[in-house]
């Protein structure tokens, strides 16, 4: 299902895809992400709650960037986002000693 949204030209270069909104829904409860984000939590738990999923209204949509922060807070990695406009590379800002 996935790999069908991502063009033929870059199938080679991807080793794993799998949807993880509900994995991401699941840590930003458990972890500080609520002091982090302050009143914009409730913004992103509500986008990643797959129970709502079909039925949120536009002002919970996530953009790309919000994600792209909660995967390399997460998994303390480094991420490139590559679009046909720009490539932006996001850090970890977590100290996860």
């Amino acid at each position: 299902m996935l790999m069908n949204e991502i063009s033929h030209k870059f199938h080679p270069y991807i080793e794993h895809i799998k949807d993880i909104r509900s994995y991401l829904y699941k840590e930003i409860l458990t972890r500080e992400y609520i002091m982090i984000y302050g009143k914009y939590f409730n913004t992103m738990s509500h986008s990643l709650n797959l129970a709502t999923l079909g039925s949120t209204t536009f002002e919970y949509w996530l953009i790309i960037n919000d994600i792209i922060i909660l995967i390399a807070n997460i998994y303390g990695v480094i991420v490139h986002y590559l679009s046909k406009k720009k490539i932006i590379t996001f850090c970890c800002f977590r100290n996860l000693v």
